[in-house]
């Protein structure tokens, strides 16, 4: 190492300097500085060996620039003699280090340009130790920094230009490639996300039915789709389960392609750290990494080879993203936690079948769905409570079982807005099941059996509700054990009546004994005919004293109202067209 002068116009600046960037006023200020100090600090130079004369500049080309602008202006001589340090024998390595060492400590680096400068320093063996002494950099921040060389080029530009922060930046690199340009799209769009907001996005996303390499036949539990993205997306709703497919599928894919390739690597981290591998040249054998993300993504970048320069045990600490959720690692394993489970399972079912009330109560909260799990047990609502609770559809009967509802959320404490719907809160929005089974352990026997009628009864009805049904079915069976009398529930009305063509309400009109009240009942239109008959079963239903025409119209019931419902006679028996119905709905 020798110190001497040289002329400003044998220096030049180096090809290799991790500083791309330069400020033009830092650059204005620092000339002002030289001109009215002089140059305080040396710059330091290797020899260029080979043809041509001269010296290329490891650090110090902030001043060096500086200079050239005071020549530029006609302040100092194109010839000027500069104090340097002569740096014979370093190694491209070694000018790197002091290269990025001097613009680190010097002046903030772009983080993009100190990514790439600390990277450099790792690649070429040293410690994430050895760069934070040298820097000045903390070791969060250098892996911080790391993580940056992981970003798609678009996403670099936009860091580059400002139109993305350093915070947002740096959540990105949670993020798959895909992920990256796909936030980056929404942000330069107008939508903001605050850093915040991308990495939740990005780690607690449930896995997309897109991630799956393994045939997503295997795969038992629900999915749920989200109807309103951009995109049909569907997602496992058992995540556990999708990690274990997914952990069998990656084992397998990376036994195939140790079949062919040099090595294959298996990491789990949020994305590929290039940084530590360069790509194979042609006919050099090169070898694979399959990435497994944390988020359930699988990434596979073929034909590379390892930087033999680098620390390896560095490079498994420097690889960790800050940003990343630490996750502690559970007391119990998951089959330990499953064989316990299995056993506490069975040992209280034993005890359940000894207490009978007990059961019932267990059976309650089941069926409200409060319970964690309630595959095959969830009471639902039959489809006849929401098609009365359309302001078309109107039942005597569905207000009456309204109100029995209203009557046992009051036994359990549950309150119900008086437009609110009574049976869907029962069914529906009871969810804390230790609360709720506190209010139901509080039953008397009586109160508990109440509520547990009401539940089933809720849930039971004709099954396919858009046909006749004519069976033996188990509805079929209960209704006529009950002994139900439709007519003490229904009155043909409108709604029924609108749905019938003309030679069927004259039918209707003949059976009821409505006919007897006029002799040109065949000269009526559709819609005369309804307001007559509606009118007729009104005035039966009302009448204190019937006569023998009311009375049968008390009496009459179509044979679809009967269980089992019959089939009427094949004539006239199709509903009638659009024209009909209009007409009698005038």
């Amino acid at each position: 190492m020798t110190m001497q002068y040289l002329p400003l116009s044998a220096l030049q600046p180096s090809a290799a300097n991790v500083r791309k960037t330069f400020r033009t006023d830092s650059i204005e200020e620092l000339a002002q500085c030289i001109l009215t100090d002089g140059l305080l600090q040396n710059l330091v130079v290797h020899e260029l060996k080979g043809d041509g004369s001269g010296y290329t500049i490891i650090s110090g080309e902030r001043r060096y620039r500086a200079l050239k602008l005071l020549v530029e202006r006609g302040q100092m001589e194109a010839n000027a003699l500069i104090p340097v340090e002569i740096r014979d024998g370093l190694s491209a390595q070694d000018s790197h280090r002091l290269a990025t060492v001097e613009n680190v400590q010097r002046e903030d680096l772009p983080p993009l340009e100190e990514a790439e400068a600390v990277a450099g320093l790792i690649q070429n063996g040293q410690t994430l130790a050895d760069v934070s002494a040298k820097t000045g950099l903390s070791v969060n921040t250098i892996k911080r920094r790391l993580a940056l060389v992981n970003l798609t080029d678009a996403v670099k530009e936009a860091l580059q230009s400002g139109e993305l922060t350093l915070g947002q930046a740096e959540a990105l690199t949670l993020g798959s490639p895909e992920e990256q340009e796909r936030i980056l799209e929404r942000i330069l769009d107008g939508y903001y996300c605050d850093p915040g907001s991308i990495r939740d996005l990005i780690v607690d996303a449930k896995p997309s039915v897109a991630f799956a390499i393994f045939p997503v036949e295997q795969y038992t539990g629900t999915f749920t789709s989200d109807l309103f993205g951009e995109d049909d997306t569907t997602y496992f709703d058992d995540a556990e389960q999708f990690f274990d497919l997914q952990k069998q599928a990656v084992d397998a894919l990376a036994e195939r392609h140790r079949e062919t390739a040099a090595w294959v690597e298996v990491t789990e981290n949020y994305s590929i750290t290039t940084w530590r591998y360069d790509e194979a040249e042609d006919g050099q054998p090169g070898g694979v990494v399959i990435n497994f993300a944390p988020t359930g993504r699988v990434e596979v970048a073929e034909g590379l080879i390892r930087r033999e320069t680098i620390d390896w045990q560095t490079a498994a600490e420097a690889q960790d993203n800050p940003l990343a959720p630490q996750k502690p690692k559970p007391a119990y394993s998951r089959p330990l936690c499953e064989y316990m489970a299995m056993h506490k399972s069975v040992a209280v079912q034993h005890e359940l079948l000894s207490s009978p009330r007990k059961t019932r109560e267990v059976a309650v909260i089941t069926m409200l769905g409060a319970y964690d799990w309630t595959a095959g047990i969830k009471a639902d609502p039959h489809p006849s409570l929401r098609y009365f609770n359309l302001d078309a559809n109107h039942s005597p009967v569905y207000e009456r079982i309204e109100a029995a509802v209203r009557e046992v959320l009051a036994l359990i404490g549950i309150a119900c807005e008086e437009d609110g719907l009574a049976w869907y809160k029962l069914l529906n929005q009871l969810k804390d099941a230790v609360k709720t089974y506190e209010a139901v352990k509080a039953l008397s026997d009586e109160q508990l059996d109440r509520l547990f009628t009401v539940i089933v009864a809720l849930t039971f009805g004709q099954g396919d509700t858009s046909s006749l049904d004519t069976g033996e079915s188990l509805f079929n069976r209960v209704a006529a054990d009950l002994g139900v009398a439709m007519r003490e529930h229904w009155m043909p009305d409108m709604a029924f009546l609108t749905r019938r063509n003309k030679p069927q309400l004259i039918e209707i009109a003949q059976a009821c004994g409505a006919a007897a009240y006029t002799s040109a009942i065949s000269t009526y239109k559709k819609g005369e005919l309804v307001s007559v008959l509606t009118r007729h079963f009104e005035e039966a239903r009302d009448a204190a004293e019937p006569n023998e025409h009311q009375i049968k119209a008390q009496a009459w019931l179509p044979e679809a109202m009967h269980f089992p419902a019959a089939e009427p006679d094949a004539k006239a028996h199709d509903d009638g067209d659009e024209a009909d119905f209009a007409e009698a709905a005038e």
